[in-house]
């Protein structure tokens, strides 16, 4: 299926304030009307939280304005329908048809089935998919340069394979179709940069001084809605925020780190004290901002409190915080609590859920499911962090969630992922699991073998072989005997430590 990204693009168009980002539209806009073959691409990138999506966002409805849109593609780090390379070729390709006929109908024509293509290392699903169906664009030529746009290309996983296909893709198209371009938003990561190193850029940079006024814009609107605030309240709060002043309202420096995940953060702690019942003034502003040392303290500060508003519920909210950094895919109370809280009765464990979302609010994404406060999530309301930057600190050292965080390794035979695990209860199931092991190392995947994780092989001194060998494989097998499945059968009325060892090997 082709990634399907209107409702994230309808999210992000809600974060848009208008008046910001008019320098950067301008720009696309002009790169969009040339149709040489020097200008097929444009990398936009900037580091996390200035805002690269929401202005993709209102990009692609100026394209779409234009009738120059062919796909707009938004990639999520926490979707696994959204993060992988084959579905971006696949909506890709999916877009070429439904754009121009001719590339359907050649499409059709070539009579791929699921099984064949699924059979076909990437770069040969690319050439079936993309490459062999423009062959139908021939001497086609559109009124105006037409744009695929593809947001977010470094939530892409794993990512090395797109890059060099889709420079393929851009190389091939500027002598076939050089009307035909790609714009790219991502950070500014090294192996994205090296790819791409050849392509034009535009770069936001936090400190430029397009980047401060647009911020001066957001504050500004932001502020607006609170009546207790005078004119020149918000005038001097914005300068407070910016940490800019020149004594007449004038943006003159500012901390360059500053960004939009950042003063929304403080933004929506301002909006906490107020739906609190707190009056919300200058020195309440500065008060916040001057707590605001930089992203990471105000995550810390945000979790803490929530803790302790959470007072009995600890266990529960840290649940909650893995559920919402480790899903692959977006993640409801309901199926936190059906994944997350096994043996607690639905309503007790929805309600517990639901108290460690409203504690944790202002790092939530309730646009997504069209709401204006998290306090409106019901039990199917798709949950998200509202930027990638919460599960980058929830992941990073230090963090309140480090202790569940899986210590790197390195397998002894040098191989990063594991294909299959095979895991055993006891010792009359090693024998079986020895005989598996061997047969599968002989098996061909594709063009290599099958490398299957071995305690004994794989694991270096020092090492937590169970969970590592549980994080780092693609397909867990556990061989379990008949008289051990039946037990597990019963786990809900008489407990089963089958799987006792992972919370308390996580614990060690």
């Amino acid at each position: 299926m082709p990634i399907d990204s209107a409702d994230d693009r309808r999210a992000l168009e809600k974060l848009f304030v208008p008046g910001t980002r008019q320098w950067l539209f301008d720009k696309i806009q002009e790169w969009s009307k040339m149709a040489d073959a020097e200008s097929s691409m444009l990398w936009l990138n900037a580091v996390a939280g200035v805002g690269k999506s929401v202005a993709a966002a209102q990009v692609a409805n100026m394209l779409e304005s234009h009738a120059q849109l062919v796909a707009a593609i938004f990639l999520k780090y926490n979707d696994v329908r959204k993060n992988n390379p084959l579905n971006v070729l696949r909506t890709i390709a999916y877009h070429l048809c439904m754009w121009y006929a001719p590339i359907g109908r050649k499409l059709l024509a070539a009579n791929h089935s699921h099984l064949s293509l699924d059979k076909l290392p990437l770069p040969e699903k690319f050439k079936a998919l993309i490459t062999d169906p423009l062959q139908a664009l021939g001497d086609y030529t559109p009124k105006e340069a037409v744009v695929i746009l593809i947001d977010g290309l470094d939530e892409c996983s794993p990512r090395d394979s797109l890059m060099h296909l889709l420079v393929t893709l851009m190389e091939r198209l500027k002598v076939q179709a050089p009307w035909m371009k790609l714009l790219l938003t991502s950070r500014p990561e090294t192996d994205i940069s090296s790819a791409f190193a050849k392509l034009p850029t535009k770069t936001i940079d936090p400190s430029g001084n397009n980047n401060l006024n647009d911020l001066k814009v957001f504050i500004e609107h932001s502020l607006e809605q609170y009546n207790t605030l005078a004119v020149q309240d918000i005038m001097k709060g914005t300068l407070s925020l910016l940490a800019t002043s020149d004594g007449e309202n004038n943006i003159v420096s500012s901390d360059s780190s500053k960004s939009f995940v950042w003063i929304r953060l403080i933004l929506n702690s301002i909006k906490e004290e107020y739906s609190n019942g707190i009056i919300v003034t200058l020195e309440l502003i500065e008060d916040i901002n001057n707590q605001a040392k930089n992203v990471d303290t105000l995550y810390k500060k945000t979790f803490e409190k929530a803790l302790i508003q959470l007072s009995g519920l600890e266990s529960e909210f840290m649940i909650v915080l893995v559920a919402l950094c480790t899903g692959r895919f977006t993640m409801t109370p309901t199926s936190i609590a059906s994944f997350f809280f096994y043996g607690v009765p639905e309503i007790e464990a929805l309600q517990k859920i639901h108290s460690c979302l409203l504690a944790l609010s202002i790092v939530l994404d309730p646009a997504a499911n069209g709401l204006t406060t998290s306090s409106e999530i019901d039990s199917h309301s798709q949950i998200k962090f509202n930027h990638k930057s919460v599960a980058d600190y929830l992941l990073g050292k230090s963090s309140v969630a480090e202790k569940f965080h899986v210590k790197p390794w390195k397998c002894a035979q040098n191989h990063e992922v594991h294909d299959v695990w095979i895991s055993y209860r006891v010792a009359t199931e090693g024998h079986v699991a020895s005989q598996l092991h061997s047969a599968l190392n002989i098996q061909r995947m594709e063009e290599e073998f099958i490398h299957t994780y071995d305690y004994h092989h794989c694991m270096g001194t020092g090492f937590d072989g169970f969970i590592n060998g549980l994080f780092n494989s693609r397909v867990v097998v556990i061989l379990l005997s008949d008289r051990v499945l039946k037990r597990m059968c019963t786990a809900d009325s008489v407990p089963d430590n089958q799987l006792l060892e992972v919370s308390s090997q996580h614990e060690a």
